[in-house]
């Protein structure tokens, strides 16, 4: 694995549909899921047909898990912006007042524990996979700081009216700049829950891996305060099992002390767990851009 540093941007982290589009969908929610699943059968058809610039790149991903050819428009790609918009529907749902979606956390939340326990901090690692958003609610059950890593770049008017939908308090959130890592060393050594993505890499530092048959870059920001605090690492991955219904499971890919190589064994560990899960739910993995070009 090659370490690096780079800073091209590739994903915008916004939403799509604007204002208007996000306010509809919210209000059909208000009459139930099932409107809103029917209408969101349209929209993903619309993108396919239409925007489908916006979507065409995931054809890479598309090929590299199902292992054959795919045609742009085709039914691969309409599945996955469909999976898309039930996650971000259901996400709505859970936050909201809906009690229809449910998710069985206890694989994840027995092993957070556990590390807790270690009075070290835990890193938490995660995906844009399933209902990774969904997934995070549970972290505030353990009675710890929760602190999230991450950039918000969506509109301000949609990050108001999504939020005021919601019935959870946000965690608070550390955004990636060059203090980050003094801010979030300081929260793991006084034993707290620190959540961040790990697949999608923006900026910084940087390892080569090899995903899905292709190398690809990953972020190595979390493998290097694991290494430097001492916390536990704790992988969680949130599927979409079946209508409604997300279940979590849990991995602790914390590499045993005294590693030469910590953080490529860590992220070597990481990887499989995301090929095996991907594996098992193809149109789960919301990546709509070139992730091996980086």
């Amino acid at each position: 694995m090659k370490k690096n540093t780079y800073s091209k941007k590739m994903w915008t982290g916004r939403m799509r549909g604007g204002y208007w589009g996000n306010y509809i969908f919210l209000r059909l929610l208000k009459i139930g899921l099932l409107p809103a699943y029917a209408l969101l059968l349209f929209v993903a058809l619309y993108y396919v047909l239409f925007r489908i610039n916006l979507l065409k790149s995931s054809r890479v991903y598309l090929e590299k898990i199902l292992k054959r050819k795919i045609s742009v428009p085709s039914l691969p790609i309409f599945k996955l912006a469909l999976n898309f918009g039930v996650s971000m529907l259901d996400r709505a749902a859970f936050f909201g007042a809906s009690k229809s979606v449910r998710i069985d956390s206890k694989a994840s939340d027995t092993l957070i524990r556990r590390a807790l326990k270690e009075k070290r901090g835990v890193i938490i690692l995660t995906a844009h996979v399933g209902g990774w958003q969904i997934a995070s609610a549970s972290l505030a059950s353990f009675g710890i700081p929760v602190s999230v890593i991450g950039e918000e770049n969506e509109d301000e008017k949609i990050k108001r009216l999504i939020s005021g939908n919601d019935k959870f308090t946000p965690p608070n959130i550390i955004p990636n700049s060059p203090e980050s890592f003094f801010y979030a060393y300081s929260a793991l050594k006084r034993g707290h829950l620190l959540a961040m993505h790990a697949d999608r890499f923006i900026s910084g530092r940087f390892l080569n891996a090899n995903f899905l048959a292709s190398e690809a870059r990953f972020p190595t920001f979390a493998y290097a305060l694991a290494r430097k605090t001492g916390a536990r690492i704790i992988q969680v991955l949130c599927v979409r099992k079946s209508l409604f219904n997300y279940e979590t499971s849990a991995f602790d890919i914390t590499p045993k002390s005294g590693c030469r190589d910590f953080e490529s064994e860590a992220l070597r560990a990481y990887v499989g767990n995301m090929e095996f899960t991907l594996e098992r739910y193809p149109y789960q993995w919301y990546n709509f851009f070139d992730f091996w070009a980086q």
